[in-house]
């Protein structure tokens, strides 16, 4: 197996080459070849292939006719330099995560390189890596090619995965603990005296949305209901649609044919809550005094700005960020071992619950 970047001489004497010209000058020498081989008891090749490395990020360069490298001028000395790994299409969520991991990282003095691809089929992870000392991947809702997967067997620098991890990869993950997500807004519905609840899938099919309607699914046989199929709408919404669009279209029909009773929704994600809202309130049915409805956050705050404001189930996203980066620090001192965080959540009680109607 290939020795992990991080174990290699030439990656820690860059660090260490790098944490001395955090404290230097624009123009400054750094020592010479001979004098960085005495003092750090290395090789020629190792000093070689770290001031390479060192090029390469633009911290120093060896001006015409002279023999030693002395420090740039718009270099960034960042403790560690980390690739951030997304998809090229605008998403709030994506958008929201690494927005906050960006904030942990800069906490640390992390610099991060915005890397996207239009499809993880035709992802390059070794190119998306560049120079940077470990990446982190958020996929979209797509199979991993075995092309990919086999790169996530072996990584040479530490990966983490953002909340749909591949099985059979050897990196980390972090991702919401999606199955609590789903437990939480019926045990929520079923403390105001809710039943029946149906289950609205607004977005494709992907592990998060499959294990929030598995922990809707417990919570409700918990509670002893029977035929929740029935109480099942998934929208059937295609890679790259409008969610919101689709659904309200989708749930508008359902709407209007015959359909099981119920008193309460509980949507996987906050773009379902945005099209019943809408398809409910076109047909004269209030929320909550008719329908409660209560949704998975998002990780945009969506909730409050939504009228009525929206029950939700949310993270603390600033708490999620400061997991991947800590989680990655411990990666930086290995040996180190695969972890699979789960971040929890909790229902925050806006606007779209009541206690269910009594009939009179």
């Amino acid at each position: 197996m290939p020795k992990p970047l991080c174990t290699t001489k030439h990656f820690k004497l860059a660090q260490r080459l790098r944490s001395r010209i955090r404290s230097l000058s624009a123009g400054d020498p750094l020592p010479t070849v001979a004098e960085i081989k005495r003092e750090y008891g290395v090789s020629q090749a190792t000093v070689e292939r770290a001031l390479d490395r060192l090029r390469r990020e633009g911290l120093v360069v060896r001006p015409p006719g002279q023999l030693r490298v002395v420090v740039a001028e718009a270099g960034d000395p960042a403790v560690r330099r980390v690739a951030m790994i997304r998809p090229d299409y605008p998403s709030p969520t994506f958008d929201e995560l690494c927005r906050a991991i960006a904030r942990a990282g800069a906490e640390k003095d992390w610099a991060f390189d915005l890397v996207s691809y239009r499809k993880l089929e035709t992802l390059d992870l070794k190119r998306a890596l560049g120079d940077n000392d470990a990446a982190i991947l958020l996929p979209p809702a797509e199979f991993f090619p075995p092309r990919l997967l086999a790169a996530l067997r072996r990584p040479r620098r530490p990966i983490i995965v953002i909340q749909d991890p591949p099985e059979g990869a050897r990196v980390s993950s972090v991702q919401i603990d999606d199955r609590q997500v789903g437990r939480l807004a019926v045990e929520h519905l079923a403390g105001l005296g809710h039943r029946r609840i149906l289950l609205l899938l607004s977005e494709p099919a992907a592990p998060s949305g499959v294990q929030r309607a598995e922990g809707w699914r417990q919570a409700m046989e918990t509670l002893g209901e029977k035929n929740l199929d029935e109480l099942v709408v998934a929208s059937g919404t295609p890679m790259f649609a409008q969610s919101v669009v689709s659904t309200y279209e989708f749930f508008c029909r359902w709407l209007d044919n015959p359909h099981p009773e119920f008193t309460a929704i509980f949507c996987a994600a906050w773009t379902g809550a945005g099209a019943a809202m809408r398809a409910l309130r076109e047909r004269g049915i209030h929320i909550p005094e008719d329908i409660s409805l209560i949704s998975h956050g998002g990780e945009g705050m969506i909730g409050p700005f939504l009228n009525p404001p929206l029950t939700a189930v949310e993270t603390d996203i600033a708490a999620y960020g400061k997991a991947v980066v800590e989680l990655m620090e411990r990666h930086f001192a290995p040996p180190h071992v695969v972890e699979h965080l789960l971040i929890p959540s909790a229902v925050v009680e806006r606007k779209t619950t009541a206690p269910v109607r009594v009939p009179s």
